[in-house]
């Protein structure tokens, strides 16, 4: 009987080990951040900031 408990979890750790390395093997995912994404984005394009200027067209402009 102990033999047959030994078999099983020597099936189960490679079963673990296979799964285990399908996961070491995947590709990276995409972010599930798509704000977070957006506004690296807008960051890396260094756009203009408002310096507080009283004349709203400045900030138009």
């Amino acid at each position: 009987m102990a033999q047959n408990g030994n078999n099983d979890l020597n099936e189960v750790l490679r079963q673990l080990a296979a799964v285990t390395q399908q996961l070491a093997n995947r590709p990276e995912r995409q972010s599930t951040d798509p704000a977070g994404d957006l506004f690296k984005k807008v960051a890396q394009s260094k756009p203009p900031t408002y310096q507080g200027e009283a004349n709203p067209t400045v900030l138009e402009e």
